[in-house]
């Protein structure tokens, strides 16, 4: 316990997740496929609708890969609350040319926002639930 509530800072070298909930029913696409079809849909949908708002949930780090890809596709950069900025800085993740801080930037060219994903979710899609 820190009593001081010093900030305590630990570096990993490797991180690994298990994105299939440790059932072997789940079956993802590769990393790279999976941004590369997000860059593709973002990309055809801003052709057919250029006004197009991506909304991307993320709750915590580990999407900033998909969300790159959409700012790609939409040529475009994202919004981040100053909190989640911070998170990608620590995870030398923030780049401001794809991340810009909401209220702080000008992000008025925006087409991409990164928000928490609670609420987001439908019951029963959670495997969690």
């Amino acid at each position: 316990e820190n009593n001081d509530k010093e900030k305590i800072t630990t570096v990993f070298d490797h991180c690994y997740l298990d994105t299939t909930y440790c059932k072997p029913h789940w079956n993802f696409p590769s990393q790279p496929e999976a941004c590369a079809l997000i860059e593709r849909i973002a990309q055809r949908e801003c052709l057919e609708e250029p006004t197009t708002l991506f909304i991307c949930p993320a709750y915590s780090v580990g999407k900033e890969n998909a969300i790159e890809a959409c700012c790609r596709g939409a040529q475009t950069c994202a919004i981040v609350t100053q909190r989640r900025a911070e998170t990608l800085r620590m995870c030398q993740r923030f780049d401001e040319n794809i991340y810009k801080v909401s209220g702080v930037d000008d992000d008025s060219l925006a087409k991409v926002i990164v928000q928490s994903s609670f609420g987001f979710g439908m019951k029963g899609q959670n495997p969690h639930d």
